[in-house]
């Protein structure tokens, strides 16, 4: 997570947090594939000076 946090500060923004992961493919017709690759969803809220 780390990694993306470092990008979003890079890129200007400040008070980046991350949230916990969510399985957004739950019960869809790709979550076979998802599982195996471990895809999960993280919610990111920042802001950016002005």
């Amino acid at each position: 997570m780390e990694g993306w946090r470092q990008m979003m500060e890079e890129a200007g923004f400040i008070d980046v947090q991350i949230g916990p992961a969510v399985d957004t493919f739950a019960g869809a017709g790709g979550e076979p594939n998802a599982r195996v690759f471990e895809v999960y969803g993280y919610a990111f809220m920042a802001r950016k000076p002005v």
